[in-house]
């Protein structure tokens, strides 16, 4: 993407990031009651899209590609997974070691 003179680039998480800290949360507020969510040090976010219910991928595909996903690139990490909102897909039965970020908001809300 290409800025041309005119447009101005905003960044949801750098704005967030730079407010005072309970002006941040009262913002959050509005979208989740999590206070915070932390990434562990080893860990790693996954945020899905709803590739099967836009029948961009059959359900089994979109399951075996995030299969292939994690087993490829995330062996050794904590995987933390945000499902997009439309997502159909039951992840803790497929990666039962994981942790799911069941509500939903906006993942810019994720620190």
């Amino acid at each position: 993407f290409i800025f041309k003179e005119n447009d101005i680039n905003f960044d949801v998480e750098e704005v967030l990031a730079s407010l005072d800290p309970s002006l941040r949360q009262s913002i959050i507020s509005q979208f989740t009651s999590y206070k915070q969510i932390s990434i562990p040090q080893n860990g790693c976010l996954l945020l899905t899209e709803h590739l099967a219910n836009l029948k961009i991928l059959s359900y089994n595909e979109q399951v075996l590609m995030y299969q292939l996903i994690v087993d490829y690139f995330l062996l050794n990490y904590s995987l933390v997974i945000k499902p997009h909102p439309d997502d159909i897909v039951p992840y803790k039965k497929y990666f039962p070691n994981c942790f799911i970020i069941k509500e939903k908001f906006p993942s810019e809300f994720v620190f």
